[in-house]
């Protein structure tokens, strides 16, 4: 099992359990890092996955690493490109604001922007604080173009994501995989053996008997957990993130139209669109303590029609994370390191942050250093901040509409997250912690679209009189606009680089 020009005492094999999104993402990587030194099986378990979904701008940095050409991705994916999120009925019933990506404005004599907006915006400023951020400019505007290279341009701010495929990524990816050196196998996990004296797992059992022996074996298997399984115990977060129960359909016909998703709240929950070029996925996410099974199919099937192609998905799930991702010589990925809703496009991020993070630190065969105790600590703290994100969403509220908003208005929230809530009610500081997922730009896009609003700016943005600010702030949301209406519509961009084949421009199996 040796393989060449691997050291004693060093990782020969690495077994991947599960495929699907997950499971092929962390197999090109590896691939495609390791560069043949390892040999990498993927066992196959056929697990189901949302049918769309949403990125964020990190994956085409990936991308970019794996040497995979944008265009040729979408086109076989049907995919979108993803520029922002609109929210609805978030924290008030008939309010809206946009989530985008990108940098907002622009920082004076590094006084952050957004404490200039909130001294103009006490003086009778009406301009949104969307509306100095190119993404949700040109989002709304159904715009899309590349990021600049020219740091000069304003087309330099543009960060960009995906709609996109489950099933046909995940296809791309095995393939891309397979390239890479990458052997699979398409068969059912009956269990794992453990070696007697360190309770390291030494193979996966499969359901015909067989052994996939490795020295590293990865757990991709989702909220199921096959591998690391009681090694990692959940800690449960249903207290701040009482929705537990999802169900997904697609509607034929694609809409290219717009580079953004929406984000609909309803009585108990949320529901979802991603646009792809061949259909769009519509879900729904409720709280079963607070609303029926049936009774959330109805108010689905309500509000989007009937129409529909193929059967819809339901799952339940509990959100939250293992407590040790990490254990023995077991690493939890994607939805079995941590199972979060569906809520701000985080399914393929986890993953992604998942391996990264192991490449970095990468073990050999003796699992007696501290890499195992870094990955746990670094994971638990990029998902707690990414679980106090969330939470935001749902706790700043002043719907009073129904049970369900009443307890997530008055439910307690982490210290995490409340210390942050303090900061930017009082002057609009954003408390960033280690291990950020989203940007000041993003925690302030919320923050304000759920209408919490700072009492005070910084007092350094009285450096500046407000004629010479608002001098200053038209000039960047004209420049902004300027940017927006120079670039190609969305679906003129679609048309011209990465149409989807035909081979892909029927619903997905």
């Amino acid at each position: 099992m040796t393989s060449p020009g691997v050291p004693q005492g060093q990782i020969e094999r690495i077994a991947i359990a599960g495929g699907g999104v997950t499971g092929w993402l962390a197999a090109s990587l590896l691939a495609r890092v390791l560069r043949g030194s390892r040999e990498i099986v993927v066992i196959e378990t056929g697990e189901a996955e949302q049918r769309e979904f949403a990125t964020l701008p990190p994956l085409t940095g990936l991308h970019t690493l794996l040497g995979i050409d944008e265009n040729d991705l979408l086109a076989r994916t049907n995919g979108t490109f993803h520029l922002a999120t609109r929210f609805s009925n978030w924290s008030c019933i008939g309010s809206e604001y946009l989530h985008p990506l990108g940098e907002t404005g622009a920082n004076l004599n590094s006084i952050a922007f957004r404490h200039s907006w909130l001294k103009l915006r006490q003086s009778g400023l009406s301009a949104r604080y969307s509306d100095f951020n190119l993404c949700a400019i040109a989002a709304q505007m159904g715009k899309f173009t590349r990021l600049s290279a020219d740091k000069r341009s304003i087309l330099s701010t543009l960060e960009h994501a995906y709609h996109i495929d489950a099933s046909l990524y995940a296809a791309y990816l095995r393939e891309y995989a397979h390239k890479q050196g990458v052997k699979s196998e398409q068969v059912e996990i009956a269990g794992v053996t453990r070696n007697s004296n360190s309770g390291l797992v030494e193979a996966i059992v499969l359901g015909d008997g067989r052994r996939i022996e490795a020295g590293l074996f990865l757990d991709c298997t989702g909220a199921k957990a096959q591998i690391i399984g009681d090694d990692a115990e959940l800690e449960d977060w249903n207290t701040w993130l009482p929705c537990d129960r999802a169900i997904a359909l697609s509607r034929a016909g694609g809409d290219t139209s717009l580079p953004c998703s929406e984000s609909v709240a309803h009585e108990a929950g949320w529901r979802w669109r991603i646009p792809l070029q061949n259909r769009v996925g519509h879900g729904f996410v409720y709280a079963s303590r607070f609303m029926s099974d049936d009774d959330a199919l109805s108010l689905f099937s309500s509000a989007i029609g009937n129409d529909t192609s193929g059967e819809p998905i339901s799952r339940k799930f509990t959100n939250g994370r293992r407590k040790n991702i990490w254990s023995g010589n077991v690493i939890a990925l994607g939805a079995a390191a941590a199972t979060l809703e569906p809520l701000e496009n985080l399914s393929v991020h986890i993953a992604q942050i998942g391996v990264t993070r192991l490449l970095a630190l990468f073990p050999d065969a003796s699992f007696a250093h501290g890499e195992r105790e870094e990955y746990n600590r670094l994971m638990a703290s990029e998902l707690d901040r990414i679980r106090d994100f969330l939470i935001l969403h749902y706790h700043a509220t002043a719907r009073s509409d129904s049970p369900f908003w009443n307890y997530c208005r008055g439910m307690p929230v982490p210290d995490t997250l409340a210390r942050k809530i303090t900061q930017f009610e009082s002057r609009g500081r954003v408390v960033l912690y280690d291990e950020e997922t989203f940007s000041e730009d993003s925690w302030t896009s919320v923050f304000l679209g759920q209408d919490i609003m700072p009492r005070r700016y910084d007092p350094l943005a009285d450096n500046f009189d407000a004629e010479q600010l608002k001098t200053q702030l038209q000039r960047i949301r004209s420049t902004v606009r300027q940017g927006a209406d120079s670039m190609p519509t969305h679906t003129d961009f679609i048309r011209k680089y990465c149409a989807a084949t035909p081979s892909h421009n029927g619903l997905a199996r």
